[in-house]
């Protein structure tokens, strides 16, 4: 009896110990592994206007990425519109006295009409696969060259209809590759 007493004794204080500890290691608050790379946050390039796009990760690499491309080159696109549309404003401003000026419609289907052409010097400069909220993601970095940006600007230019002075080109050409645009986007964005 003594045997029986002592065992279930010791059994009880095994299965304590056991539940003890367990119990601590689930108080421990466990913080997320992560290894995100700073560009997913805060997209930046040194070669031009860049974004980051991330997908849910399928084990399906070609795909994910053509993916995470797609929907990058769509982010590239809503940014130049921002831009076009800071330059259309610009545009307007300057030359809104002239009688032979262009409609606005026609300068945003000019500029449209580049900014397609240009969007395909976009490059791909990284392409990862992080965790995300417990969930693999395939990111890619994506950027368009400056000298791309410039070139959409000089091909918009050269399609108006009304002469333009230096200065005021030196001075819409700063305010088109300026985050003033950007910031255009982000507060549409918040508003849709």
């Amino acid at each position: 009896m003594k045997y029986k007493a002592l065992v279930s004794i010791l059994f009880t204080a095994i299965l304590a110990g056991c539940g003890s500890t367990q119990t601590a290691q689930e108080s421990e608050p466990q913080l997320p592994q992560t290894n995100i790379p700073d560009w997913v946050f805060n997209p930046f390039s040194e070669k031009g206007l860049a974004v980051a796009s991330c997908v849910e990760y399928s084990e399906n690499f070609n795909i994910d990425r053509n993916q995470a491309e797609m929907q990058a080159r769509i982010q590239l696109m809503q940014s130049l519109d921002s831009k076009v549309s800071v330059l259309e404003k610009s545009y307007q401003k300057i030359n809104k006295g002239d009688a032979g000026n262009q409609s606005a419609g026609s300068f945003e289907q000019i500029a449209k009409t580049i900014a397609d052409g240009k969007l395909q010097m976009a490059v791909t400069e990284k392409t990862t696969i992080v965790d995300i909220a417990g969930k693999p993601q395939m990111c890619v970095l994506m950027s368009m060259p400056t000298k791309a940006m410039s070139e959409m600007f000089d091909g918009i230019l050269d399609q108006t209809d009304a002469p333009i002075s230096p200065d005021d080109k030196a001075a819409m050409y700063k305010e088109f590759m300026a985050q003033k645009a950007e910031k255009a986007l982000e507060s549409q964005t918040i508003t849709q």
